[in-house]
C-alpha cells in the first residue's frame, strides 16, 4: 500500500478545534492516518481491516523520525497515543471521548498501527465543516504548535480573521494545568511566537501558503491589564506563489534535515536552505539529495558533508551575497519606511498588507487556495460513504 501524502488534507472542523496535546511525532502519525483514509475515499488504495472493522496502517518510520535516532521518543509517543483520551467537542453539552489507537508495532522500518472503529468516522465526518490545508507543509513543520496554528489559520483563511482568547488556546492545546502557561507572557513566547516565527519564515521562502499576526485586547487600564481577547490576522499566498510539486517522502527527509542542521539565522544558511529545496524540486534531484542526507547523518559533521557532497554531485550550492555599506543603508531606509507606513495605517484601522476578506466573527468553511474541483469530489465521496457508523451524539 502506498504511503505518500496527498497534496492537501481535508480535516473535519471538530478535529481541527479538538482539545488534545500531541507532540510532533504524534501529529505526524495523525497526518499520515488522515492522508491514507482520504486516499481510500478517493478509491486510490484499500486499507486492510479486521472482522471487527479495525483498520491497519503502514507508515515508514523515516517519515515520523527523519533522523532515525529518536526511537525511544517515537515509541513513547505511540504509547501515549494508545493510552491518551481524545475528545471531540461539538457543543457545550455534546462531546465524545475515546482512545486514539489500539496497538502499534515497528519492524523492518515500518510502523504498523491499528485504528479502532470509532476513530475513522471522526477523521472523515465533514458534516460540521472541514479545514483544507497543505499536507506536506504541515508535515514539514518542526514545532507541534506551528502545526496546530497552521491548521487554525487554514480554517479561517477565507475570512482572514480568527477571534479567540488565551484560555481557548490553552484549552485546545491542553495547557490549562501547566502553571508556566498561566502567565500570558509565557504562553505567547513559548507557543504563539514559536508558531508565528516558523510559519513566517516558511512563508517568506515560498514553502508555506499561510502566516499570521496577532493583536491583543487587554482588560483594565494602562499597559498592565491582562489579555482577554486576541485577533489573529491571516495572510496567504496564491497557489502559484508557493512551491507546488509532487512532494514525496524524499522531500520530507530533506526538509527535516535542512531545518535541523541549517537553522542558524544567517544569510548564508537561509539562502542555502532555500536554494536546496527549490533546485531539488526544479531539477528532479529529490531522490539523490535524500540519499545524501542519509549518508550525512552518519558523519561527524552532517551539515558540512551534505553541503560538500551536494555541490560535488549535483552542482547545487549557494553563496550568500554580502551587501555593501550603501546597500545596507538603503535596505534599512526601505524597512523603516515600510514600518512607518504600517504604523500609520494601523492607527487608521487599516493594514499595510493585503488581507483576505473582511472582519467576521463566525467561522466559514474554507476551500480557497486548494484545488476546488478535487476538494468537491472528495466531499461528494465522503458524504456517500456509509460503511462506518457515525459517532454517537
Amino acid at each position: 500500500m502506498s504511503t505518500k501524502l496527498t497534496k492537501s488534507l481535508i480535516q473535519p472542523n471538530p478535529i481541527t478545534a479538538a482539545r488534545y496535546q500531541f507532540n510532533i511525532y504524534e501529529k505526524r502519525v495523525m497526518y499520515h492516518l488522515i492522508a491514507q483514509l482520504q486516499r481510500e475515499m478517493r478509491g486510490e488504495i484499500d486499507i486492510p481491516r479486521s472482522i471487527f472493522d479495525d483498520r491497519y496502517f503502514d507508515i515508514p518510520y523515516s517519515l515520523i523520525d527523519s533522523d532515525q535516532k529518536n526511537y525511544k521518543k517515537v515509541r513513547d509517543s505511540l504509547e501515549e497515543m494508545r493510552r491518551k483520551s481524545f475528545q471531540i467537542i461539538r457543543k457545550e453539552n455534546s462531546w465524545t471521548g475515546f482512545g486514539f489507537i489500539n496497538w502499534f508495532d515497528l519492524r523492518d522500518g515500518i510502523i504498523k498501527i491499528s485504528l479502532p472503529p470509532l476513530i475513522a468516522p471522526a477523521l472523515l465526518d465533514i458534516s460540521e465543516g472541514f479545514t483544507a490545508f497543505g499536507a506536506m507543509i504541515a508535515a514539514t513543520l518542526q514545532s507541534v504548535y506551528s502545526m496546530r496554528f497552521y491548521e487554525w489559520c487554514c480554517q479561517f483563511k477565507d475570512t482572514g480573521k480568527w477571534h479567540t482568547t488565551p484560555n481557548e488556546i490553552r484549552a485546545r492545546l491542553r495547557l490549562e494545568d501547566h502553571k508556566s502557561y498561566e502567565n500570558y507572557a509565557n504562553l505567547k513566547a513559548k507557543v504563539i511566537d514559536v508558531a508565528m516565527k516558523e510559519l513566517h519564515g516558511l512563508y517568506e521562502q515560498g514553502l508555506s501558503d499561510v502566516r499570521f499576526e496577532v493583536t491583543e485586547t487587554r482588560a483594565g487600564r494602562g499597559r498592565g491589564g491582562s489579555v482577554t481577547k486576541m485577533v489573529f490576522t491571516i495572510y496567504w499566498k496564491k497557489k502559484n506563489e508557493v512551491i507546488d510539486a509532487e512532494r514525496n517522502e524524499d522531500y520530507l527527509v530533506i526538509a527535516h534535515f535542512l531545518a535541523q542542521y541549517y537553522n542558524a539565522n544567517t544569510a548564508d544558511q537561509k539562502l542555502f536552505k532555500d536554494t536546496v529545496l527549490r533546485r531539488c524540486l526544479d531539477e528532479n534531484r529529490l531522490e539523490m539529495a535524500a540519499k545524501l542526507v542519509m549518508i550525512a547523518k552518519t558523519k561527524n559533521n552532517p551539515a558540512a558533508y551534505f553541503r560538500t557532497a551536494l555541490r560535488d554531485q549535483t552542482g547545487i550550492d549557494s553563496q550568500a551575497h554580502k551587501p555593501s555599506t550603501e546597500e545596507k543603508k538603503a535596505e534599512w531606509a526601505a524597512e523603516k519606511k515600510v514600518a512607518n507606513r504600517t504604523v500609520k495605517m494601523q492607527k487608521e484601522g487599516r493594514s499595510g498588507e493585503t488581507k483576505i476578506g473582511d472582519l467576521f466573527s463566525q467561522p466559514v468553511v474554507p476551500i480557497g487556495g486548494h484545488d476546488a474541483a478535487a476538494d468537491a469530489d472528495l466531499i461528494v465521496t465522503a458524504r456517500k460513504l456509509a460503511r462506518t457508523p457515525k459517532l454517537s451524539k
